[in-house]
């Protein structure tokens, strides 16, 4: 299998899902860019354009890009532009359904190079592909969902804009000092899954903090409870790609490195999506059930300075009054809607600790000894649910 172009395609999906333009640059790569010519079989050596066309992946690229592009139009606008109910809505989720479908049928049974092999989600023994696939994009719900809502969140209970966008850093500065430590200290000690679950169980910890965050509290608090959940993020951010790859055929590490790889991605883009469907459509409930805010919504017309959207609640507290019992009812609704959205990071990443419960045993090991009798390089250690283990040489 030809795994530099399926590194290709890989790629290409995300980049078109974020930005179409690209596929200007698609043309580029497809036209200029030349891979070196392993030795492969006739059938999936790639020398022009026509080869690109029928061994490359694009129908499956089409039919994934189809798929996300379905659902996250429909979580943004569900509830909130359409109703749940609406012919709208129920239509862009059965295409979602039916692009679902259709992307497995294709990388299952036409696709000569899949963007993602079967055979990868299927065997038992390579369980730990899938489940790092699932957790890794569940993981960056929480990374993408605090970048985007927690500066909104600080502007809508009273900080400077300059100030709320600042605290999102104590947040990053944490995960990325926790990732090199838990690397290192798994590189060290071994015990990955142990490690990578200790990691996981402190981001619930962290939401459950942030979600008591309201507008009397204070930015020491809000610093300190946002370097916990850096310090969970952080630990299994690397640690779960290695997790993936371990024990795994040489043939397979490109495919696996990319499909994981892309999870971050896809995670960001349906975290956003996720949370921000469950704050909007909660915000949106609390203010319309309010009663200062039904006559306000009466007499909308009359004035023009205030939305009632989720998208522009920053801008609709900032034209009130200090003192203004409208203001006070938006926030309290915001604050209330932002507890609600923090409670779902809580559940994502107790799914996230069943997934790693069900993973395969991966250790590394520095006590292997070679032929010689003496220590050998840096192993991994795979232990499946048999108790046989599998040495892995790095």
């Amino acid at each position: 299998m030809h795994q530099s172009a399926q590194l290709v395609s890989i790629n290409l999906v995300c980049t078109w899902y974020h930005d179409p333009n690209y596929f200007v640059v698609t043309f580029l790569i497809l036209r200029w860019l030349r891979f070196p010519s392993p030795k492969i079989s006739a059938t999936m050596h790639i020398s022009s354009i026509r080869d690109v066309l029928s061994k490359v992946d694009l129908l499956g690229m089409f039919t994934l890009v189809s798929c996300l592009s379905f659902l996250v139009v429909a979580l943004n606008s569900g509830g909130q532009t359409a109703p749940w109910g609406s012919s709208l809505i129920v239509g862009m989720l059965c295409a979602l359904g039916v692009s679902g479908i259709a992307f497995c049928v294709v990388e299952g049974r036409y696709a000569k190079m899949p963007i993602a092999p079967g055979r990868l989600f299927v065997r038992w023994g390579w369980r730990n592909v899938p489940i790092m696939m699932i957790n890794r994009t569940l993981l960056f719900f929480h990374n993408f969902a605090m970048i985007f809502y927690v500066p909104i969140f600080l502007q809508v209970i009273g900080l400077p804009t300059v100030t709320s966008s600042a605290l999102i850093i104590p947040f990053l500065s944490m995960a990325a000092i926790s990732s090199t430590v838990v690397n290192a200290t798994a590189s060290k000690y071994g015990y990955v899954r142990t490690i990578c679950s200790c990691g996981i169980a402190i981001i619930p910890i962290g939401m459950g903090l942030m979600s008591t965050l309201n507008e009397k509290s204070s930015i020491g608090r809000i610093v300190g409870y946002s370097l916990i959940s850096g310090l969970g993020f952080g630990s299994a951010t690397q640690i779960t790609m290695v997790i993936a790859q371990v024990g795994l055929p040489a043939d397979e590490l490109s495919t696996v490195t990319a499909l994981v790889g892309a999870a971050p991605t896809l995670g960001g883009t349906l975290g956003v999506a996720v949370v921000g469907t469950v704050i909007n459509n909660a915000y949106k409930q609390t203010v319309q059930g309010s009663a200062i805010a039904s006559s306000l919504i009466q007499n909308s017309r009359a004035n023009t300075t205030i939305s009632l959207n989720p998208s522009d609640v920053v801008s609709s507290i900032s034209s009130l009054a200090p003192d203004s019992p409208i203001r006070k009812v938006l926030i309290s609704a915001y604050v209330s809607a932002w507890r609600k959205g923090c409670y779902s990071l809580v559940g994502v990443a107790m799914l996230q600790l069943v997934l790693c419960a069900m993973m395969r045993r991966v250790e590394f090991d520095s006590s292997s000894k070679d032929s010689e009798g003496e220590r050998s390089p840096r192993s991994v250690v795979v232990e499946d649910s048999k108790d046989s283990a599998m040495v892995v040489h790095t």
